[in-house]
């Protein structure tokens, strides 16, 4: 739409980029998000976690498996992975999830 808007205008007219559109909106909706996510870490021990992945390969052969999380009727993304010249059997599924969670871990400090 922006750059529609920009067309009309003329030439040499940029469109803002998505920072600047967002702004400090951006900051503040990852902090919401952050407090909501750690609202339902504390359901894990009560319901479970599960950890769920999924791959697809994109017309120019790129290839990325992006990591889910879901948990009591409630699901987010929380990672990719460019799998991109790997080939996915299951032992490569299972290093890829392993240094995931490994380095989720470590990142949270447990």
């Amino acid at each position: 739409m922006l750059t529609c808007l920009c067309d009309n205008v003329g030439t040499g007219v940029k469109p803002p980029t998505g920072r600047e559109v967002d702004g400090v909106y951006l900051d503040e909706n990852e902090k919401e998000i952050m407090k909501e996510i750690d609202k339902w870490k504390q359901e894990w021990p009560t319901y479970g976690v599960t950890i769920m992945c999924d791959s697809w390969t994109g017309p120019t052969r790129m290839s990325v498996i992006n990591f889910l999380l879901y948990c009591n009727g409630t699901m987010y993304f929380w990672k990719s992975f460019d799998a991109t010249g790997y080939s996915q059997d299951a032992d490569f599924i299972l290093k890829v999830c392993r240094m995931i969670l490994f380095t989720q871990y470590s990142q949270d400090g447990h």
